[in-house]
């Protein structure tokens, strides 16, 4: 009862917290007559920011004038210990090339100045190499996605076209297929790039490769749940991965990220195909919406009102403590967060004074920016979720989180050393700001839809001149404040609705007229400060029991059984569960903000086992073609297999038949740690009484992707149900 209590008062807490946070970015202030927000940590108003003895301004010639630098950024920072910050030369305004659009407002000089800034900081990446500078190629196709495709869709094609071979997207970087998923974000930069051209060959090619790649990823599809296992890469995977994990375990991950791309990527498939005159693909439709309620029932967490960030386990999933903001911004975005969920998500969802985390909890106390080059990424993601369900609120102090960033950090060439220069990606996320939220330019395939998103305080005309679209150059002008379009013209001439048709040809000027319409209640949640995730607990297990390294007796332990935290654990050496047949079993710590990701799962094995030896089996041959055995048992139902083996290249992936019905896949990766012996990802299959055949088959018409020797096949009976 008393927990009760304490959850209940901690929970208005937050909540008054929240909504006097969000009155601090209210318009009105009584020193400056024009802030566009303000919170504890910093302000903006229409031509600088400033966080207490920081600032920076804009000047006459259209540069910002700032006093931060890497020595007083280091000393405000005491708490980041060995790591340390560089700096180079300011930025100055540059001349733009003659195809890039120019932005300018009525009375925003600061915000003229950033699009500047982010013009010069993505021309000046083409220098060299260009974009092939960008060493995170997820990260660059999140950029294609937010503005490079608008501004620079050919040079956007070439680079996804380097991006396939074997007629399929290629996994990016950061790992390989299967255990890293195909990074199907591909798809989504790819029909961005038609859009802005209507470039037909790249469309027919485009959706030739996405086909490929769409079958290969329905093998990795987990048969009793229909989410799609396997890695997504991150530059933060120390953030999203716990370090125990090897290739197989991450491979039994189902990501949100990863399940949200290959949802979106179906419905691309089938607006690709409505282009190329082709018939709809039910197949596509109909796995869309199983893969988008899959999603929504199995990966959102009702009490924290966010989705999870991953599903592992061996057998029995859990949801991660940690959530991927990048992905849950994608899932308001695309339409994959239904029902309330997407204005929950906006609402619940922690965030800090400087901004969103890339994951939640964060592992540092250093504030987003610092914590990733990306960041700049998610942050405008998140800015246009908070636009899609009319947050106002959230929405200003996202755009003002991006703005101080970049005024005081990017203008002054700050990085965190050893960390990739995020200038190109800070303004390519900024740029997206102008383009999607500002304008509220969304390409379709047979025109453009203008929905701007103006916060009331960003008052004034803003126009944004040399936007070239397909055959037509536009300047557009976006005329007051709200969310609501009021009125368009084209050339002086009023339009029905708010959209501009894709036939249009030459110089043309577009006027929409914005008012306020609808709003959502525009709460916000603010992160408390301090909140970290837990340590994962060091346990060392023998045959009936287990000992906590390092026990806290201030500590909470839980023991995890199936999937489910069930009882605490109170010291340090500790007997294992009374259990049925088969259970599998890991340990959680907690602290005040939440549990930890549990310790490396193993499973309690009581019930009939059988391991089957694969060597002197006739025409077996265990380096890749079928294999077929049969085995005995005296009880039909629920059993669990998996192999064991020796990889020598890559992840070999195998297709397991039981009986003639296919039963899943099987990964059989290297390990990071060299091993004598492997062990596969774990598969639940249906065997009857008696005899039953058991068949481990290379994938058909996919290409190797290792080579793996299988030793023995083990089975074990499982009297609990997979949950998942």
């Amino acid at each position: 009862m008393q927990e009760r209590k304490t959850q209940g008062l901690t929970t208005i807490l937050v909540t008054v917290l929240a909504i006097m946070w969000a009155a601090l970015f209210s318009c009105a202030h009584h020193q400056a007559p024009h802030v566009l927000a303000e919170n504890r940590a910093f302000g903006v108003d229409a031509d600088s920011v400033w966080q207490g003895s920081w600032t920076a301004r804009t000047t006459a010639d259209g540069a910002i004038q700032c006093n931060v630098t890497a020595a007083a950024l280091q000393q405000a920072l005491p708490h980041t210990g060995n790591i340390h910050f560089v700096q180079g030369t300011a930025w100055h305004p540059g001349k733009h090339a003659d195809h890039w659009p120019q932005f300018s407002s009525q009375h925003l000089p600061l915000v003229d100045a950033l699009f500047g800034l982010s013009a010069d900081d993505i021309i000046n990446r083409h220098a060299g190499s260009g974009y092939a500078q960008v060493t995170d190629t997820i990260a660059l196709l999140h950029a294609m996605n937010l503005s490079l495709a608008a501004i620079e869709p050919q040079r956007c094609i070439n680079v996804l076209r380097s991006c396939v071979g074997n007629d399929s997207i290629l996994r990016l970087t950061g790992g390989t297929w299967p255990i890293y998923t195909h990074c199907l974000l591909w798809a989504q930069a790819a029909w961005e790039t038609y859009l802005v051209t209507a470039d037909k060959q790249w469309l027919r090619w485009a959706h030739a490769v996405l086909a490929r790649t769409l079958a290969a990823d329905e093998y990795l599809l987990l048969p009793n749940s229909g989410l799609l296992q396997g890695a997504t890469y991150s530059p933060d995977e120390r953030l999203l991965y716990p370090a125990w994990m090897q290739p197989v375990d991450k491979f039994t991950c189902a990501t949100l990220a990863g399940n949200i791309a290959m949802a979106r990527a179906y419905v691309i498939a089938n607006e690709m195909r409505a282009e190329l005159g082709m018939e709809e693909s039910q197949q596509y439709a109909d796995a869309s919406a199983h893969l988008t309620a899959a999603i929504n029932q199995q990966m959102w967490d009702e009490n924290r009102g966010c989705f999870s960030a991953m599903l592992y386990g061996m057998v029995h999933k859990m949801a991660s403590p940690v959530a991927d903001n990048m992905a849950q911004a994608l899932a308001v975005m695309w339409d994959i967060a239904n029902d309330d969920r997407a204005v929950t998500l906006v609402e619940k969802n922690p965030v800090t004074n400087e901004g969103i985390n890339n994951y939640y909890p964060a592992r540092t106390g250093i504030e987003p920016y610092f914590g990733s080059p990306t960041w700049p990424l998610t942050q405008a993601c998140w800015n246009l979720a908070c636009a899609a369900v009319d947050n106002e609120y959230a929405l200003r102090s996202g755009l003002a989180a991006m703005m101080r960033a970049q005024a005081f950090f990017t203008s002054q060439r700050i990085t965190l050393q050893g960390q990739p220069d995020n200038s190109f990606l800070m303004g390519a996320a900024s740029m997206a700001m102008t383009l999607r939220v500002m304008m509220g330019i969304k390409f379709v395939a047979d025109g453009i839809e203008f929905s701007p998103r103006v916060p009331s305080c960003f008052d004034g005309n803003k126009t944004l001149a040399g936007l070239h679209y397909r055959d037509a150059v536009l300047n557009i002008t976006v005329h007051g404040t709200g969310n609501d379009v009021e009125r368009m013209e084209i050339d002086g001439k009023p339009v029905e609705g708010n959209f501009l048709h894709a036939n249009l040809t030459g110089t043309h000027r577009v006027d929409v007229h914005v008012r306020q319409g609808r709003t959502s209640t525009g709460r916000i949640t603010l992160a408390r400060t301090g909140t970290v995730l837990p340590p994962i607990p060091q346990v060392v297990w023998t045959p009936d029991s287990g000992y906590i390294e390092g026990f806290q007796s201030t500590g909470a332990y839980k023991m995890v059984i199936n999937g489910v935290r069930t009882y605490s654990i109170n010291d340090s050496a500790f007997a294992l569960p009374a259990t049925g047949d088969l259970a599998e079993i890991s340990l959680v710590s907690a602290n005040k903000f939440g549990y930890s990701h549990c310790t490396p799962p193993r499973l309690l094995i009581k019930g009939e086992t059988h391991t089957l030896g694969v060597d002197d089996v006739a025409g077996n041959d265990t380096t890749g073609q079928a294999l077929r055995l049969e085995v005995s048992v005296l009880q039909g139902g629920n059993y669990l297999i998996d192999v064991n083996y020796h990889a020598t290249r890559g992840c070999d992936l195998r297709q397991l038949l039981v009986n003639t019905h296919t039963a899943g896949v099987l990964a059989l990766p290297r390990a990071d740690m060299p091993s004598a012996f492997l062990t596969s990802n774990v598969l639940e299959v249906e065997l009857l009484r008696g005899n039953n055949v058991i068949e481990i088959i290379p994938l058909p018409s996919l290409p190797r992707t290792g080579t793996a020797q299988v030793q023995n096949v083990r089975i074990y009976k499982n009297n609990q149900k997979y949950r998942l």
